[in-house]
């Protein structure tokens, strides 16, 4: 086959001919407290910064870190910015801020704004936990207001993050369900993981005298000065140029990580995710969109016809139980305002009303948030929005 027969068969209009196009680092690191992480994130900041020609580096400092880097930066010749918040609404600005002025952009910790996020919802809609409804709503305005920037900006970020244990369920030998730990990951939203290309679990070990001083030594050798006495170690879970993938450095500097970075367009251009939506295809009139409304139609439908059934009475105590429930379910007492709620709600919600149901009617007294209640916790104990898998302790 000729060349030009080759050239006119490949070509494309919708794709484009693949090249590398992630110009920037994008780092995660966690770990306990007193693991490195911080001080590992400014190694990489620094090494970064150098590289591109002496660029100041930007610190959004939750646990007041950054003070102890002013006068390390000072004799690196580093500018260097801080921004003292738990605020997750600055998150984006800061981004959109580093991007701007091309600086290298340093998040520590990520874990206090996942946090900030979730406790602010709560706040302002008075839940005492999340709800099934309001996970999709938190994660949304995390992936549009922070995940998506993190991505798609054109500057190096790392993002230092609390440690938290990884579970999974299992049947033991008597068909009992039990839960054992599997690993680790940063503390925040569960997804987290995906979105740097290069993630560091960083650890203080403990290491008898003669395996702290070969570590030491080891580094000395290469003209970096060790100071501490705890064995830190930086273990790459994740390298997306698939070179360091499970290569452990004790003590680690910038150049253990050099064949990340170097696998980078650095100086290029930069593109993340492309961020156009569907939408489209869920405007009023498409068929899409009318699925969506019949599936909403049926939902509501049956959320009535399961309360009319289990109390089909008029009476004042009937209509309470009623009207507590649904409250207890999607936090209103207007049918109106359940009725403009999204498809995934109203489904969540139904489950959550039959189930209900089948413990309210054993009832003499119906404790509907009672009820509700324990329905929500059995199903969160199986779910991957657990708070107890989402919101370990992670200290």
């Amino acid at each position: 086959m000729s060349k030009a027969a080759v050239k006119e068969k490949t070509a494309m209009g919708l794709f484009q001919k693949a090249e590398n196009l992630q110009a920037f680092a994008k780092v995660g690191l966690y770990g306990q407290q007193g693991s490195g992480k911080t001080t590992t994130a400014m190694k990489i900041a620094v090494g970064l910064s150098k590289l591109a020609g002496g660029a100041p580096i930007a610190f959004v400092d939750t646990e007041t870190g950054s003070d102890f880097f002013v006068e390390r930066m000072k004799a690196e010749g580093i500018e260097f910015f801080q921004l003292k918040t738990r605020a997750f609404r600055q998150l984006a600005p800061a981004i959109a801020e580093a991007e701007k002025a091309g600086a290298i952009l340093v998040i520590d910790s990520v874990t206090h704004f996942w946090d900030e996020l979730k406790k602010a919802y709560q706040t302002q809609l008075h839940r005492k936990k999340l709800q099934f409804q309001d996970w999709d709503i938190v994660k949304g305005e995390w992936r549009e207001e922070y995940a998506t920037p993190f991505v798609n900006s054109a500057c190096h970020i790392l993002v230092c993050g609390r440690v938290q244990d990884v579970y999974e369920d299992f049947l033991d030998e008597d068909g009992k369900r039990d839960i054992t730990r599997v690993g680790t990951k940063m503390r925040a939203e569960k997804e987290f993981g995906y979105e740097p290309s290069l993630v560091l679990e960083m650890e203080a070990l403990t290491a008898t005298m003669d395996q702290l001083r070969a570590a030491k030594s080891k580094r000395e050798r290469a003209g970096i000065v060790v100071k501490s006495d705890i064995l830190i170690r930086a273990t790459v879970i994740k390298d997306r140029a698939d070179l360091l993938n499970g290569q452990a450095f004790d003590f680690p500097a910038f150049d253990d990580f050099a064949p990340h970075f170097e696998a980078l367009s650095l100086g290029g251009a930069h593109l993340g995710v492309d961020t156009k939506t569907s939408g489209a295809l869920f405007s009023n009139g498409s068929e899409a969109f009318q699925k969506i409304a019949k599936k909403k139609t049926i939902a509501l439908e049956e959320i009535q016809g399961e309360l009319v059934a289990a109390y089909p009475g008029a009476d004042k105590g009937s209509k309470t139980v009623k009207t507590d429930l649904v409250y207890a379910v999607f936090g209103t007492r207007s049918w109106t305002a359940v009725e403009e709620m999204d498809l995934a709600s109203l489904q969540k919600g139904l489950a959550v009303v039959k189930a209900a149901m089948k413990l309210l009617v054993k009832q003499e007294e119906p404790d509907v948030p009672g009820a509700v209640e324990a329905v929500r916790a059995e199903a969160e104990a199986a779910s991957d929005e657990s708070p107890f898998l989402e919101d370990g302790d992670g200290e």
